[in-house]
């Protein structure tokens, strides 16, 4: 997957056709709004199905919500960061979901890199700087995140996006900033609290990552 900045996406068109990516994450912040932003992601995805050979490409961002969301401007809502959705009902935050799912795919996105479903200990809290600081998590208990992650799933793919749930494992368990990839023994995690097992609600078509 090619990762341009979602602000200078007019122009990226050269490096599509000559990497012939599955797939364009668009990062960074854009303002542009959904019709503005659907006028550029056609054209390029029109040039990607060209170098590809007729399969067209997914075009990804992060759009969680809080200080994780690339997509503003007219026609995106301004959605909320994870603490608080994971204060509503699964039926809200599904609902939701949906109606932002909706907002993505009128601007050409068809792949969310989201939800979060990392579990934070609440000793650790704000003091997690990947998840906790930002407020990325729906709660602090397997059964609460699961149960959201499971509904923004579902909102998600009723509006014809893909979800992608993460992170890797460990990533609520640091205290500070982690400097190495979690599966490295080095520095040492704080022990978790509780184990997150996989929800049965969440599709097995989705893809993980």
């Amino acid at each position: 997957m090619l990762g341009v900045p979602a602000n200078t996406l007019p122009g990226v068109e050269r490096q599509v056709t000559a990497d012939g990516p599955a797939g364009v994450f668009l990062t960074g912040h854009a303002t542009v709004g959904t019709a503005a932003l659907a006028r550029q992601t056609a054209e390029l995805q029109r040039v990607a199905t060209a170098a590809s050979g007729g399969s067209g490409v997914f075009l990804a961002t992060d759009q969680e919500g809080g200080q994780v969301q690339v997509l503003t401007g007219p026609g995106f809502s301004d959605i909320p960061p994870a603490t608080v959705q994971g204060t509503w009902t699964p039926n809200q935050l599904q609902a939701a979901a949906t109606g932002w799912g909706h907002e993505l795919r009128a601007g050409g996105i068809n792949v969310d890199l989201a939800p979060v479903a990392d579990v934070v200990s609440p000793a650790l809290g704000t003091a997690n700087a990947p998840i906790g600081q930002y407020g990325r998590a729906f709660g602090t208990d397997p059964q609460t995140v699961s149960e959201h992650v499971a509904a923004f799933v579902r909102g998600m793919h009723a509006a014809g996006v893909i979800s992608t749930v993460k992170h890797f494992p460990a990533w609520a368990r640091y205290a500070g900033t982690p400097t190495t990839p979690p599966e490295s023994p080095s520095p040492t995690p704080h022990p978790p609290t509780s184990t997150c097992k996989p929800s049965p609600k969440v599709s097995p078509r989705v893809p993980h990552g």
